[in-house]
């Protein structure tokens, strides 16, 4: 099945309860015809619910992705890679950017009614309203490589003998898009294979041909990790950087695990270093094309870590 394609196609937004609902039965089918049956996990104050199979405790290594779409927001989406100057700049210019209509409306409303309390209202108003529509507002009309990376997650999966699929945990969660809470949520549920398992998230992909790969220390010290690091290496679609997620400001869900490490493309440029911009248009054909490379070598290091033979070596 042409993953990508099918996601893209049916459920090119996952924001409300029924679009997620609809995904997640379509998610459940898909994975049970690959021997993964899900079962459902709800976690959290806000009740976010995971999806999961394998056995995250015993699993030779854990996979997960969040399946939500982001909103559209009111500024573009780009995120720096090691650049801290850029990163603190683009920070503070979202600030500055969000404050500038609201303290327009401080000033309108302080030279037109002379009251200060007003004033301010209007300004955490305008302020909040803001910040609420890029959460919570309408979403954008498609994600390529958020579903590229669910695309690859449901790859591995599929490209898997038996007995390496039952080594292997796949996790789904949801609330990626507000601050992964969805994966926090799961990991203080689960804190064994939350603190014990190497676990790789696999972030938005076709956004470039070079993947930041950042990594926790402890991730470094699991079994499993030089394996998967020398097949993503070994790949030839992109340029494979591992470093330590503490120099990293790409932000994902690696980051609720202790054995975490995050996969995530992105572009380099002279004077930014690496740059992901989710929001900049992008080739279907392309971002296809890395989702099934990164699915091959992700396959690869788990058939070459469990000892099995497969079609994916």
């Amino acid at each position: 099945m042409d993953y990508f394609k099918e996601i893209h196609t049916r459920f090119p937004v996952r924001r409300t309860a029924a679009q997620k609902e609809a995904f997640r039965t379509w998610l459940e089918t898909v994975c049970a015809e690959n021997g993964c049956p899900l079962r459902r996990e709800e976690n959290g104050r806000l009740k976010h619910m995971q999806l999961v199979t394998g056995d995250p405790e015993h699993a030779a290594l854990m996979l997960t992705c969040h399946y939500d779409t982001p909103a559209r927001g009111l500024l573009p989406d780009i995120s720096f890679g090691q650049n801290l100057a850029a990163f603190a700049l683009w920070t503070l210019a979202q600030v500055l950017l969000y404050m500038i209509p609201a303290a327009l409306g401080f000033l309108a409303a302080a030279a037109l009614t002379g009251s200060g309390r007003l004033a301010l209202g209007l300004f955490l108003v305008i302020y909040l309203g803001e910040l609420t529509f890029s959460l919570w507002g309408p979403a954008r009309a498609q994600s390529l490589p958020q579903d590229a990376a669910l695309a690859a997650m449901l790859a591995v999966m599929e490209r898997l003998p038996q007995p390496v699929r039952e080594r292997t945990a796949f996790l789904f969660t949801d609330g990626g898009e507000s601050g992964w809470q969805g994966a926090k949520a799961w990991c203080k549920a689960n804190p064994m294979p939350a603190y014990t398992r190497l676990t790789v998230e696999i972030g938005p992909l076709g956004l470039g041909s070079r993947l930041l790969m950042p990594e926790s220390a402890l991730a470094r010290k699991c079994t499993g990790y030089q394996t998967l690091r020398r097949a993503l290496e070994e790949n030839g679609a992109v340029e494979t950087v591992s470093l330590s997620s503490k120099r990293c400001f790409l932000r994902g869900g690696d980051r609720a695990f202790k054995c975490g490490i995050g996969l995530y493309s992105c572009k380099r440029l002279a004077a930014l270093g690496d740059v992901a911009m989710p929001s900049s248009p992008l080739s279907p054909e392309e971002t296809a094309r890395q989702a099934e490379a990164i699915s091959a070598a992700i396959a690869k290091a788990l058939v070459r870590l469990t000892g099995e033979s497969s079609q994916a070596e």
